[in-house]
Parts: C-alpha cells; sequence; structure tokens
C-alpha cells in the first residue's frame, strides 16, 4: 500500500485515463468541482462516507441520492469504485490531482507567486494577463504573501523558481561583500 498521496494520485490518474479515453475531461472537470464544494461545504458527507458505521451500501446509496442527475455517469460510476474501495477519506486529494493532470493535459501552468503584501484586484488581473503573454499559454496562479520579501515577486512553476525579491538582492549584495572582504583577506 502506498502513501496517502500515492493512493490519492494513482486514483485520480485513472479516473483521469478513463475521462480522457471517453472524452469527457471537461464534464469530469466540472463534476470534481461539484464534488469538491460538497466536500468542502459539508464536513458531515465526508465524515459519514468514511464512517465504519454505515455499510458501503448505504454510503453508495448516499452518493446517489446527493449525486444523482448532477454529475456525469462516468463520475457517479468512479465514486461507487471509491466507495467500495473504502477511499472516501481521499476525494479531496482525488480531485486535486485530477486538476492537476486535467491542467497539464490542457496546457495550462500552475503558478506559484508570491508578493510581499496583499494585491488589489485589477492589479492580479493586470499581472495575471502579464504571464499569460509571457507564457503564451493559460495559467492557474496560487498567491501567497510573506512580508519577509519585502518587495519584489517570487515565481514558482514546477521546479523553477525566480526570486525577484529586495530579500534576495539584499541577501546578494551581502554575499557580494562578504566574498570580497574574504578575497582582499587572501591577497593580503
Amino acid at each position: 500500500m502506498g502513501t496517502i498521496a500515492e493512493i490519492g494520485q494513482l486514483y485520480a490518474a485513472a479516473f483521469f485515463e478513463l475521462a480522457r479515453d471517453s472524452q469527457q475531461v471537461e464534464t469530469v472537470r466540472d463534476d470534481m468541482s461539484k464534488l469538491a464544494q460538497v466536500v468542502a461545504g459539508e464536513q458531515e458527507f465526508l465524515t459519514m462516507s468514511m464512517s465504519p458505521y454505515f455499510s458501503r451500501e448505504t454510503k453508495g446509496q448516499l452518493l446517489q441520492t446527493v449525486f444523482a442527475g448532477h454529475i456525469a455517469g462516468l463520475t457517479m460510476d468512479f465514486l461507487q469504485v471509491v466507495n467500495k474501495h473504502n477511499r472516501m477519506a481521499y476525494l479531496p486529494l482525488i480531485v486535486e490531482e485530477y486538476e492537476k493532470l486535467r491542467d497539464t493535459y490542457v496546457g495550462c501552468n500552475r503558478i506559484e507567486v508570491t508578493f510581499a503584501k496583499e494585491m488589489g484586484e485589477s492589479a492580479l488581473a493586470k499581472f495575471t494577463e502579464e504571464i499569460k503573454a509571457a507564457l503564451k499559454s493559460e495559467v492557474k496562479l496560487t498567491v501567497r504573501v510573506d512580508p519577509s520579501i519585502i518587495g519584489g515577486v517570487i515565481l514558482r512553476r514546477d521546479d523553477m523558481i525566480v526570486d525577484n525579491t529586495v530579500k534576495r538582492e539584499l541577501l546578494d549584495a551581502v554575499k557580494a561583500i562578504t566574498s570580497r572582504r574574504k578575497n582582499q583577506e587572501i591577497s593580503v
């Protein structure tokens, strides 16, 4: 048995492959969004669906009652499989991993952006458009605020980091001064 993340990724990958092969990637994405809303908004739903006090059949009926007519048949079948294998606790992770796979599939870049302070809505929209233009693709920004960077921005995409912050510039300046001082001591 794998880690929680590995299990969530495995289920998401299998479901994404089914959705892609049946040309329902976007339909399933919409369904996953609905699932995420229910899980986030109705803690009782997830608690009951994970509870050992209710049978799998009862949980399956709950899924039918809550989602019938609101999600595609493929998604309902997938939920029933997840339920049958007692993996409902992984549902939030499965939803998140599916979204990542979908984004990769359609060429949407996920960018984590860190600012020193909150950005206004219009400034953030303009920044997003500039990133889209630079990458020539759709982007999804995850915005973080870290006052310790003083100013500037940190961009992260996959394993690439661009650190254009005042903090980084100050640290680089300190290193340069320290390095020069060491070099001067060595040459004396």
